[in-house]
C-alpha cells in the first residue's frame, strides 16, 4: 500500500495512518485504510546489569477500511519474564490472551486464544543499553475460547438473535 504515518506522540509508542491498498496478488483488497496502533510494553529492552527482569505487554489496533466499510480491532496482553542468557541472548517465557472482533457487511467475526509463548532473541552490535539488530523468534501454544464460553463464539459470524442478553 501507500500512505501516510504519523506518530504524535514522542515518549509513547502510538502510530496513526492512512493507506492506499493496492492489490498485487490473488486476495489482495483493493481499499483506503484507516488504522492507529499503540503498544506499550517493559522488560524487552537490554539490561546489562540484571540477569532477568518483569515482562509485560499491551497492544491494540484498530483498522477502518473505508470501501470495504469493514472495521477490525484486535488486542493482545502478554505478561512473563526475560532471562539474559549471556550477553546478547534473551529468554521470555511469557503467558498471552490475545483476540480479534470484525464488523463487516457480511456479518460480524472473532476469535480470541490464550496459552503460552516462549521468546527467544539475539542481539547483535548492541551498545550496554540499545540492540542495532535483533533476530527474534516466537513459539506459542494457544488455546481457542471454548464455543459456549461467551454464548456463540467465532470464528464465524455472529447473528444478532445469538448474542446473550445480559
Amino acid at each position: 500500500g501507500l500512505g501516510l504515518r504519523w506518530k504524535p506522540l514522542r515518549r509513547h509508542d502510538m502510530t496513526l495512518w492512512a493507506e492506499r491498498l493496492v492489490p498485487l496478488g490473488e486476495g489482495s483488497l483493493s481499499d483506503f485504510m484507516l488504522r492507529g496502533i499503540y503498544s506499550w510494553t517493559r522488560g524487552t529492552g537490554v539490561l546489562p546489569e540484571r540477569r532477568s527482569c518483569g515482562y509485560s505487554l499491551l497492544q491494540g489496533d484498530a483498522a477502518r477500511f473505508l470501501s470495504g466499510r469493514t472495521t477490525a480491532l484486535y488486542g493482545e496482553a502478554r505478561q512473563g519474564v526475560t532471562f539474559h542468557v549471556r550477553d546478547g541472548l534473551l529468554l521470555t517465557p511469557h503467558l498471552v490472551l490475545d483476540g480479534r472482533r470484525e464488523w463487516a457487511p457480511a456479518g460480524e467475526t472473532w476469535w480470541g486464544e490464550a496459552g503460552a509463548g516462549l521468546s527467544l532473541k539475539l542481539l547483535f552490535r548492541d551498545t550496554p543499553y540499545e540492540a542495532r539488530l535483533v533476530i527474534s523468534e516466537m513459539v506459542r501454544l494457544v488455546k481457542e475460547w471454548d464455543p459456549n464460553f461467551f454464548g456463540k463464539v467465532g470464528p464465524g459470524p455472529i447473528a444478532s438473535d445469538d448474542v446473550p442478553e445480559m
